[in-house]
């Protein structure tokens, strides 16, 4: 499936903004936090975290004490990850509305910097990572978060497998060229080091989603009106009872956990 078809808008990523933190987060924060203890993150260092999302992460590390700034280009993101920090009362994190591919920042002024699970949407990745390597230090650390194959993340085969069942002929899961240009160990590996960071160094990551139930799953974990529209089909209500209905003969209506494959790679400036 072509690329734009698949790559969010700034005004899709503002729209789910207000229910990103409450249904997401708990499934990608583990990735983040493994990030951010690997690139060591110490307090009065400046860390700049790039498509920064709802914030969780820029959070776990404001209140370690890092000096945190934190941007996305969503301005529906960034509010709401500003309200969080002053609620909060955490005074060391900045969050500004910025293009992680264009960063309106000095050369060489972090000492660490990341994105988790967000250089893997851009429409141009290699910018993307150029801009890191910029904006970081000499001897500066960076950290990145990548999904793998959706094959391998089980609440997104959930989706295909659903989809498969209504339209055999359909698709796998639709995915931006990014996602699938730095979704293995390899991949991100090489891509990092052409980039020109150094001492570069790639580790699989599994975490587990404890799921509420299936109907939780069904009333919030994505939408369905736009799952169906990436798999090019127009039946979001079917797909919806098709879920219900292997979800339920696999679990009943009891909590269950869904395994999620990530890749994280760690470098220096």
């Amino acid at each position: 499936m072509e690329t734009d078809k698949v790559q969010m808008s700034t005004e899709q990523w503002n729209a789910i903004a207000k229910g990103y933190a409450r249904l997401r987060e708990p499934l990608t924060l583990p990735y983040g936090l493994d990030t951010l203890a690997a690139i060591r993150i110490a307090p009065g260092e400046r860390l700049l975290d790039v498509a920064c999302g709802t914030g969780a992460v820029a959070l776990a590390a404001a209140r370690q004490g890092t000096e945190v700034l934190a941007v996305d280009w969503s301005p529906g993101m960034v509010d709401f990850l500003s309200a969080r920090a002053f609620e909060e009362r955490v005074e060391n994190l900045t969050a500004r509305v910025m293009d992680g591919q264009n960063l309106e920042l000095p050369t060489s002024h972090f000492d660490a910097a990341c994105s988790v699970f967000g250089i893997m949407f851009f429409p141009d990745y290699r910018a993307g990572l150029s801009e890191l390597l910029r904006v970081l230090k000499p001897g500066g650390r960076v950290g990145l978060a990548v999904w793998g194959t959706p094959s391998r993340m089980e609440h997104l085969a959930i989706w295909e497998r659903a989809v498969h069942t209504i339209q055999t002929q359909a698709p796998n899961f639709p995915r931006p060229n990014a996602w699938v240009q730095l979704d293995s160990q390899e991949k991100l590996h090489q891509e990092m080091q052409r980039a020109g960071f150094r001492d570069v160094s790639v580790t699989p990551v599994v975490h587990e989603w404890e799921v509420p139930s299936p109907q939780w799953f069904i009333e919030n974990a994505d939408s369905s009106q736009s799952i169906s529209e990436h798999f090019g089909l127009d039946c979001p209500d079917q797909l919806l009872q098709v879920i219900q209905r292997q979800l339920r003969q696999k679990y009943g209506d009891r909590p269950f956990t869904l395994t999620a494959h990530a890749h994280i790679g760690i470098a220096t400036k």
